[in-house]
């Protein structure tokens, strides 16, 4: 956000988390309290909304309130998030990690994980070029079709 905000600092952009971030808060072993003060050391406190846990059938309503998704794993076994995004037609920026690779293939825009300029010029070409914010929409709702729970417990089956 921080490098987004040098890039263009008159454009109104936030960055929605679902998650919370306070000193001392621990989610699953993970202490937030770095990621809370890193926001202030950033200077970007006003541009960060932290959501909390969304309920799962209120998953819809968020994504279709952002303009791209952005999943910035270093690692990750599966990621329902980019499928999820794809299917509600919401673009994906996503980290160019193997699994990101195989669930999006052309349906996202990749970054190298933990370089926060690419990220940055990732969003920036998402938020000024509406042709490929309309190809990532049909590519992804594509791309989507391909996951299903239904044929997936079907193909365990056999």
């Amino acid at each position: 956000m921080a490098k987004l905000r040098e890039l263009c600092p008159d454009s109104p952009f936030e960055l929605h988390l679902t998650t919370q971030l306070r000193p001392g808060l621990r989610l699953g072993g993970y202490d937030t309290t770095r990621a809370y003060r890193l926001i202030d050391q950033l200077g970007i406190r006003d541009l960060v909304r932290t959501l909390g846990a969304v309920p799962y059938d209120d998953l819809p309503g968020v994504y279709g309130s952002v303009h791209a998704v952005i999943c910035p794993a270093y690692t990750e076994s599966f990621s329902h998030t980019v499928v999820e995004a794809m299917a509600l037609r919401v673009p994906v920026i996503a980290s160019d990690i193997a699994v990101h690779r195989e669930v999006a293939a052309d349906a996202a825009v990749f970054f190298s994980p933990l370089d926060a300029s690419e990220l940055a010029a990732r969003c920036l070409a998402l938020m000024t070029n509406s042709s490929l914010r309309d190809r990532l929409r049909d590519a992804g709702l594509e791309r989507a079709s391909l996951f299903s729970w239904r044929v997936h417990f079907e193909q365990l089956l056999v």
